[in-house]
């Protein structure tokens, strides 16, 4: 069902133009959900938005295992809780090597944004659920006997089809700012803010798959061609978690080949507040779609995001809307030609 499509009641089109809203309304008083044709009463959306009647003391949150996910959600809810606890759903079984990954770096993020009381996780999730239960319940359920109470809220369907992140439920403000701490990193500390990170995915070993995603010879080809066009030799810092690390040692040293010299560092799986130090200090953040973007979004950092090419709508529908403006952010998609992505590289200040 499309955003403008006719009411699967009446048969007759919404009173007014309703891209990015929700509900949409039309001329019979039906309110339809756009994304999946959900049909509710007033009085269902306005349990929905009921959450936002009061701040709650606490509020146990239901959300996907993707870093980003937590801080959608995060900034979604936070402006109407004193505390809140993340409940992380994942979709994989709890042991294996890569989920233990994923665990440790969504407590690693989510701990440390500012007045997150709990991380706990469930396992065995299914897969479709990360996608559809953003219209689950903003209604807060009263946990019985307490003050805390229980929602689950996923948003990453809606962004995906690029509606903005303050256009989801309107009735939930978004707080922008999350404010968090950082503790200087000694590997990059001695750079004064003139270098370069980037971050490469430990799957780009497969590349050429039909999301058109680099493989290694290719990141290493985009890479000089960027410094060539920077026309200044800063350090390039190669981050990510331990899953990613034999990438990472691969391209570096082909990267070093390349260019004649040695003039980078590989950090892998650095706590949370020297992450944030590395990627608020730096002078321009090259990623590989992840939620190292969106915490690179928070410090105004300028960076450079590369979408899989199925992600084509979701351009900058979480980014904070100052930096959609002022040139801090910018985005290109796997399989362009990358003159055509260096263009899009805005480093100059």
């Amino acid at each position: 069902m499309t955003v403008n499509s006719l009411c699967p009641f009446c048969g007759k089109p919404p009173v007014k133009e309703a891209f990015r809203t929700l509900p949409v309304m039309y001329a019979c008083k039906n309110k339809v959900c756009p994304i999946f044709g959900v049909s509710m009463s007033p009085r269902d959306w306005e349990k929905r938005y009921k959450a936002t009647q009061t701040k709650f003391k606490h509020l146990k949150v239901g959300v996907p295992e993707g870093i980003g996910d937590i801080i959608w959600v995060y900034r979604k809810c936070m402006p109407y809780c004193e505390k809140i606890s993340f409940i992380i759903n994942h979709v994989g079984k709890e042991g294996t090597r890569q989920q233990s990954e994923i665990q440790h770096r969504s407590d690693n993020v989510a701990m440390q944004l500012p007045n997150v009381k709990s991380v706990s996780h469930q396992f065995g999730f299914p897969s479709w659920t990360h996608n559809e239960m953003h219209l689950k319940d903003v209604f807060a359920e009263i946990l019985p006997g307490t003050k805390t109470a229980r929602i689950d809220y996923i948003c990453n369907a809606l962004l995906d089809r690029g509606v903005y992140l303050e256009d989801i439920d309107r009735d939930l403000k978004v707080q922008w700012d999350m404010k968090l701490e950082t503790k200087i990193c000694p590997e990059v500390s001695e750079y004064n803010g003139e270098y370069i990170v980037v971050y490469i995915s430990g799957d780009t070993e497969r590349g050429g798959d039909r999301e058109n995603r680099w493989n290694v010879d290719q990141w290493v080809q985009f890479l000089c061609a960027a410094m060539k066009k920077i026309r200044k030799e800063l350090p390039v810092i190669f981050i990510g978690a331990k899953f990613d690390e034999d990438t990472l040692i691969n391209i570096s040293k082909l990267y070093e080949r390349a260019r004649g010299r040695k003039n980078y560092k590989v950090l892998i799986a650095k706590e949370a507040h020297e992450l944030f130090y590395i990627l608020k200090n730096c002078r321009l953040f090259i990623g590989y779609q992840s939620g190292l973007n969106i915490l690179a979004d928070e410090f105004n950092t300028k960076q450079l995001i590369l979408y899989f090419t199925n992600l084509r709508d979701m351009k900058d529908s979480w980014v904070k809307p100052i930096n959609r403006k002022n040139g801090k952010f910018n985005y290109a998609y796997f399989g362009e030609p990358i003159n055509n992505i260096l263009d899009r590289m805005n480093f100059e200040t």
